[in-house]
């Protein structure tokens, strides 16, 4: 999916963040990427895993595409965390609402809350990273003109053949008008039945 629209979307509807919402990719918190006025939030991928195809002349298959929240607040005071502790639990809320139940774009089911845990903590700044999810299928392109692209090897293939403008198809049936004479059952080398379709 693309993060720059979940971004976009935290920015609205997370008013606590007063617009602190950033990208970081491969974000590692003690490395001290991110520089930003508390509190504030960072999103990244978190990978996607994928299922086996469900159709079985084509590949069409489920993805879930994950991300990552970290919500980034000050450590009010180390030794008592009661407040940071309720404003982790006031952003958390927040995230939540925004995020949980959104589509985040076309051929995505709305978004889902995996998991959250504290990944850094010292004597300044708390991060806590919630982890989301959403679902979409790849590889149902039709071809309908509805504006959207192939999105497999095949869909591709596919789409670049030409309009099927004729067909003709001639029928040897097996049984039970198939000559006996000839062969039984059939087929008998005849034709019974001719059809022929063009625009």
């Amino acid at each position: 999916m693309r993060i720059s629209d979940v971004v976009a979307h935290l920015r609205q509807y997370c008013p606590s963040f007063g617009e602190r919402v950033g990208v970081a990719l491969n974000f590692q918190p003690e490395r001290g990427q991110v520089k930003l006025q508390t509190p504030a939030a960072v999103v990244f991928p978190a990978g996607d895993e994928a299922e086996p195809s469900t159709a079985q002349n084509a590949t069409v298959q489920p993805v879930v595409d994950q991300f990552a929240v970290v919500l980034i607040l000050s450590t009010a005071d180390p030794r008592r965390g009661e407040h940071t502790a309720d404003l982790l639990h006031l952003l958390r809320a927040e995230v939540w609402r925004a995020l949980i139940g959104w589509t985040p774009g076309a051929g995505y089911e709305p978004i889902e809350y995996l998991s959250g845990e504290v990944t850094e903590m010292d004597r300044s700044v708390t991060y806590y990273t919630l982890l989301f999810s959403a679902e979409l299928t790849v590889g149902h392109y039709q071809g309908t003109g509805d504006g959207r692209e192939p999105e497999t090897w095949q869909e591709y293939e596919l789409a670049g053949l030409p309009v099927l403008e004729a067909l003709d198809a001639e029928v040897d049936v097996i049984d039970p008008i198939a000559d006996p004479n000839l062969q039984k059952p059939g087929p008998d080398g005849r034709v019974e039945f001719q059809l022929g379709v063009s625009e």
